[in-house]
């Protein structure tokens, strides 16, 4: 994300370079700040119309498609992506309570 630029267009932007795909963020669900650096990550939630995923090699080495356990536990994750997943679960778990 650039220094000023609004998270909403970043994660449209973002995907659009890395993944090809055109994408409406509609919730934050997720914020995390680093201990010792100037890096702060969200994680969104966006509607994704049908869309075929070109990725773009300079950007992105490979796309896996994994249950949010093998997300969680695959050996090249982030150490922040068990806490990301878990805010996704609640999220949706809240969401079919309420029916949506």
């Amino acid at each position: 994300m650039e220094k000023g630029e609004d998270q909403r267009l970043a994660a449209q932007r973002e995907m659009l370079e890395e993944l090809g795909i055109q994408v409406e963020p509609t919730r934050c669900v997720w914020t995390w700040q680093s201990p010792t650096t100037d890096l702060t990550l969200w994680g969104w939630i966006a509607d994704l119309p049908e869309a075929q995923i070109k990725h773009d090699p300079a950007e992105v080495a490979e796309v896996l498609f994994l249950t949010s356990e093998e997300v969680a536990n695959h050996p090249d994750a982030m150490p922040t992506n068990k806490a990301f997943i878990e805010s996704l679960k609640a999220c949706f778990s809240d969401a079919q309570r309420r029916g949506l």
